[in-house]
């Protein structure tokens, strides 16, 4: 007969399956009830979040896109996307999200873009939640602290208020690393550095601004943990094998970045970046009023750029959370190493505003860290001081429960044990669902598709190597004034076509002064700059570019021929076809 020990051990081996299942669909389900009403609407309708315009989610789709797409190719040309013609390694402008391949079953299978990023969402919101879960249990043991902590991270405001911008939103790389940190903690081996070094990678690989800003926390929070060992050299060899891990993994990644940074010179003003960093003002700021004061109220509250304001639940278990745990000798060394992470990411967050006696350290970290000159947004360091304040909370509630189960002990209240885990669980709960995401804005994508009538055209009488503009042109800067184009590039990933548009996190020379040229469409000179980038045809909305004019135009009359006109779109498709002063075959492709 079996010991007890190991008939429970094989109970709970044929249990873990079922037990992962339950874990799963409940996180899922705070998922989809959290973003509710996407899960209606996956085909058809990207989240908006905080955003007024759908530019960012609609490039996202598009990355989602290009990612599939270049797997069933086995990643040839993945860098040379088809935007901002000529230019090469346009894919490396921006987040690349090359793990969004995991979506790559249900492209295939809908044959949508945003049914594949909106499942991507609602999966990375599960495992953040799922990962916290298994992070929490392991640190503190104790199912009921951690699945209020799971429901915490997977609630957390900033992912909900920065949710259209999907790269943002996995916090699952970090939550790894976090737990194969306090792995290595308790048991300093090869095995536990290497794993912490491919959860950093995975980080990079599904936020490069997160894989960035962890690198940095991590060189300021870990000699909180190892600073008794910090002079041995197992410690440092243990180092090094983990940042020798991190850095295969992204090297393919960063290679490509590094290259186009120096090519294209990207670099962001500080005075950009300025408008960009944090204030202490915004971390009193909550993004929407706490779910028991709306009263029925459908708007966000917070009229401030970043509202980073935890919750006043969160901060006040938080602050419980870093007594208790500086108290005890077994939680000291994580306390201390999660409330300098927390400070640290506050005070990274304001950017060039922090100054310390007229020392400015992101002068340090943009003169000396490669990558970080390009990062314009560095208020997000704050998701890392709201998820570490969460590890603070979760802290407190472990120890209060613990204090209170000794309490009822030591009392002889047999009756009343069940109190201080009710107390625990209505304290976690009001933490986690204080700053509840209000109702999902959505927007809907206008209907395209292969059949859809100018698209198929282009499918179908144009060859594959082909380059199109999509006009007319945006002629502002913001957001907003991009969100056509990232319809047009959404539109691409049907009839796969070389566009000259495109937006991105950065934006070539070449497409900077195209778009000054054809600020002045239909005018002879701006015909001119499409032909002299290559452009063989014009795809043309019939109501924003006032179709009527540009056919009366002389000068368009002699340089474009309408060759289809899709009535039920009013988007109608010109070619390109008088002679130039500017040899096109030296910039173009062959015209057909």
């Amino acid at each position: 007969m079996l010991p007890v020990w190991l008939r429970s051990s094989a109970l709970l081996f044929r249990l873990f399956p079922r037990l992962l299942l339950v874990e799963l669909c409940l996180f899922g389900a705070i998922a989809i009830s959290s973003t509710w009403p996407l899960a209606k609407h996956l085909d058809s309708s990207v989240p908006l979040g905080t955003e007024h315009a759908a530019t960012v989610p609609l490039f996202t789709s598009w990355s989602v896109w290009w990612n599939c797409d270049r797997l069933e190719h086995l990643y040839g040309n993945y860098w040379d996307a088809p935007i901002f013609y000529p230019n090469s390694d346009t894919f490396a402008f921006s987040e690349p999200l090359p793990l969004s391949i995991f979506g790559a079953p249900i492209y295939w299978l809908a044959k949508s873009p945003a049914a594949a990023c909106n499942t991507l969402l609602l999966l990375a919101l599960t495992m953040n939640g799922w990962s916290a879960f298994r992070l929490f249990l392991r640190v503190h043991n104790c199912w009921i602290v951690a699945l209020l902590g799971g429901l915490m991270v997977e609630l957390l405001p900033f992912v909900h208020h920065e949710i259209a911008v999907f790269q943002l939103v996995p916090l699952c790389g970090v939550i790894w690393t976090l737990h194969s940190l306090h792995q290595w903690l308790g048991r300093p081996s090869l095995r536990n550095a290497v794993l912490t070094g491919v959860c950093c990678g995975v980080t990079y690989l599904l936020c490069s601004y997160y894989g960035l800003f962890l690198a940095v926390l991590l060189v300021l929070g870990t000699p909180w943990l190892w600073w008794r060992n910090l002079l041995q050299f197992k410690t440092w060899y243990l180092a090094s094998a983990c940042v020798l891990t991190c850095a295969i993994i992204i090297s393919p990644i960063v290679r490509a970045q590094l290259r186009v940074t120096q090519e294209y010179e990207f670099k962001r003003a500080r005075t950009h970046v300025q408008q960009f960093s944090a204030v202490l003002a915004d971390y009193r700021a909550a993004p929407w009023q706490p779910v028991w004061l709306r009263a029925g109220t459908s708007s966000v509250t917070s009229s401030r750029l970043f509202s980073l304001y935890p919750g006043s639940f969160s901060i006040s278990l938080a602050i419980l959370g870093t007594l208790l745990g500086l108290w005890y000798r077994r939680t000291r060394r994580w306390t201390l190493f999660t409330l300098a992470t927390l400070v640290a990411a506050v005070l990274l967050s304001l950017g060039p505003g922090l100054r310390i006696a007229g020392w400015v350290p992101y002068g340090l970290l943009n003169a000396w860290l490669p990558g970080f000159a390009q990062m314009r947004s560095v208020f997000r360091f704050a998701m890392f001081a709201q998820l570490m304040n969460v590890q603070l909370a979760v802290t407190g509630l472990s120890l209060l429960l613990s204090f209170g189960k000794a309490s009822a002990r030591r009392r002889s209240l047999v009756r009343k044990r069940w109190v201080p885990a009710a107390v625990v669980v209505v304290l976690g709960v009001a933490s986690a669902v204080e700053l509840w995401p209000m109702p999902q804005r959505l927007f809907r994508i206008p209907p395209v598709n292969e059949e859809t009538a100018w698209v198929a055209w282009l499918c179908e009488h144009t060859p594959g190597d082909c380059v199109v503009a999509c006009l007319p042109f945006p002629t502002g800067k913001s957001e907003s004034d991009y969100e056509q184009t990232a319809l047009w590039m959404y539109a691409g990933t049907y009839h796969k076509r070389q566009l000259v548009n495109g937006y991105s996190g950065f934006f070539p020379k070449s497409f900077q002064s195209l778009k000054a040229a054809l600020a002045d469409f239909p005018e002879v000179e701006s015909f001119r700059s499409l032909q002299a980038s290559g452009v063989d045809y014009c795809v043309v909305d019939r109501v924003a570019a006032g179709n009527a004019e540009l056919e009366s135009d002389a000068d368009a009359a002699y340089v474009l021929r309408r060759v289809f006109a899709d009535e039920e779109s009013q988007v109608d498709i010109y070619r390109l076809v008088a002679e130039s002063s500017v040899d096109r075959k030296s910039v173009a492709r062959k015209s057909d």
